[in-house]
């Protein structure tokens, strides 16, 4: 054989029978990753259960995903996308947090600053770590961890609709209340 060429192997017995007996031998079993998600098209609203039948994520959709790009069948169908994980329709209900309620029904696509001052979580407490602070709002309560995150076409850095397809989008794109 050339320098830089390999022999390939097709099964461990083939390796076994070239190289003799293997030395050690583990087997690191890993329990089944079962993710079950519960969805509420009409609602906007979508619940993520851990193997252990507990909740683990609830979020609340105010923005679909059609309305920030155009979605292809195949991307609809790619296992590693999270589109079959999301309601069809968008939240259009209350928000509550600390006695301050904002209305999702009474809210059009450029809502972030509404919100986030009607909700008086406007301060550097509520900014998220690192240099993401204009996308998103933490809020943190004991063992709960709520994230609003934000999308705007205008400031956006990612492929997607422009303001002159859509029109201004600067709005809470979802809120995930987690564990």
């Amino acid at each position: 054989m050339k320098e830089g060429e390999y022999e390939t192997y097709g099964t461990i017995e083939e390796i076994v029978k070239k190289y003799g007996k293997f030395d050690e031998y583990t087997e690191d079993k890993q329990p089944l990753d079962v993710r079950t998600h519960y969805i509420w098209d009409k609602l906007g609203i979508e619940v993520y259960i851990t193997p252990k039948k507990e909740i683990n994520s609830f979020t609340l959709n105010m923005l679909h995903y059609s309305k920030i790009e155009q979605v292809t069948q195949k991307r609809l169908e790619d296992p590693g996308l999270v589109y079959d994980n999301t309601p069809t329709g968008e939240y259009k209900g209350l928000f509550t947090y600390n006695g301050h309620t904002v209305d999702f029904g009474k809210m059009d696509y450029d809502n972030w600053f509404k919100t986030i001052e009607g909700l008086k979580i406007t301060g550097g407490s509520f900014d998220p770590p690192g240099d993401s602070k204009e996308w998103s709002r933490l809020i943190y309560e004991k063992n709960l961890t709520v994230e609003m995150q934000r999308y705007s076409n205008e400031l956006r850095s990612e492929k997607g609709y422009t303001v002159e397809e859509l029109g201004v989008v600067n709005t809470v794109k979802m809120i995930q209340i987690s564990n």
